[in-house]
């Protein structure tokens, strides 16, 4: 065994249980490496002839030492005689890393085994960590399958935005296509309504000359019939006085054709 050992090399966190790793071991002495995830415990326990301590390597916890209870960082010693009850609870978000030091060991140097007044919960068996490993399989898969779920539904996504986006771009040429359409039927009718007022101005013109020389062929119509009732008038006049010349003749002629 290596007397230098970086504790960083036997940390690991079991979703199931305490993860326990031994760094050293002889009859004097057992030092092991604990590492509690978030919610983990282990629960108050005692050992009858070994002396424990706890160094808190990372994280924080909430340690049990006989009648006193306190929440301990990097860097705080806990320490719990032989006989006193001991314990821990993670309640961070982070593991919790401990390094554990048991005196004397409770294996006699040899691998690590559990007091008998220990209540703590053992190391993980090959049965579990097989199931670990399996949980750990399945998880992967699961992740597996939900990243090809996910790069499908994006590719879908981006099929459906592309066809989306092209809709639109018909959309827009369509619209810009009838509103161009509906400016030249404007335009036409604006055309159409200048033609039709410039005809409309025309006629109105045409008419008022047309009246104009109506109106003046009528004064020159009554100053002609004036004209002609006047000479008329003088010519029945003239006719009139020769009648009467003629009667006074006749009448003087016939007076004097009686007196012969």
């Amino acid at each position: 065994m290596s007397s230098f050992i970086d504790y960083r090399t036997r940390s690991e966190t079991d979703p199931e249980q305490i993860f326990k790793a031994t760094i050293f071991d002889r009859p004097g002495l057992l030092v092991g490496l604990n590492t509690l995830a978030p919610g983990q415990s282990q629960p108050v326990h005692r050992h009858a002839d070994q002396d424990k301590f706890y160094y808190v390597v990372e994280g924080s916890g909430d340690f049990v030492v006989g009648e006193e209870t306190q929440t301990a960082g990097p860097g705080l010693f806990v320490c719990a005689a032989a006989g006193i009850d001991h314990g821990v609870q993670n309640n961070g978000s982070e593991p919790l890393v401990l390094l554990v030091g048991m005196a004397p060991s409770p294996a006699g140097g040899g691998p690590a085994r559990q007091s008998a007044t220990t209540r703590s919960r053992r190391m993980p068996t090959k049965r579990a960590r097989k199931a670990v490993i399996r949980t750990t399989r399945k998880a992967e898969k699961a992740t597996t399958r939900a990243r090809k779920a996910a790069k499908r539904a994006k590719r879908s996504a981006k099929k459906t935005a592309k066809r989306a986006k092209a809709a639109l771009g018909r959309a827009k040429k369509k619209a810009t296509k009838t509103a161009k359409a509906a400016k030249r039927a404007a335009r036409r009718a604006g055309r159409a309504v200048r033609r039709g007022t410039k005809r409309a101005k025309k006629t109105v013109k045409q008419a008022k000359r047309a009246a104009k020389r109506a109106s003046t062929a009528v004064k020159r119509g009554t100053k002609k019939a004036k004209r002609t009732a006047s000479k008329a008038k003088r010519a029945a006049g003239r006719a009139t006085e020769r009648a009467s010349k003629t009667a006074r003749r006749v009448h003087r002629t016939v007076r004097k054709v009686a007196k012969r």
